[in-house]
């Protein structure tokens, strides 16, 4: 038997580590664990998991990046604020889904709607079936 305990972190490659630094914290509050020329840890939680960041300047910031990386925060209305501060473009479906400056799609969830997410395999969840799709 595996226990799990969580994702230990998220990497992102991105054009310009100074200004995804200087985002992240800004949206989300975090602080730089561990920073390097080219490298950046930033914590999200305090115990384990943490948001890695890259520098490569191939990465065009300009090109949406395919799939996305969710947060659980305690005040999304404050995050919501902060990011629209840096003039993003949110997704009309959801309360604070946006796309960062670098292309990534981050979904941005309330502590307290956590526990209302269906699993996949919940067979309450209506849009879910036997077969788990």
């Amino acid at each position: 038997m595996v226990q799990v305990y969580g994702i230990n972190h998220v990497a992102l490659d991105v054009d310009d580590l100074d200004k995804a630094i200087a985002f992240y914290k800004d949206i989300l509050g975090v602080n730089v664990m561990k920073r390097t020329d080219k490298a950046a840890m930033l914590d999200l939680n305090g115990r384990f998991d943490f948001l890695a960041l890259f520098e490569d300047p191939s990465i065009n910031p300009d090109t949406p990046k395919v799939g996305h990386w969710g947060v659980v925060v305690d005040n999304l209305e404050a995050v919501r604020e902060r990011a629209e501060k840096w003039n993003l473009t949110f997704y009309p479906d959801f309360e604070c889904d946006f796309r960062d400056p670098f292309g990534y799609r981050v979904q941005v969830i309330r502590q307290t709607d956590v526990t209302k997410q269906p699993t996949p395999y919940d067979t309450k969840n209506k849009n879910s079936s036997e077969k788990g799709e």
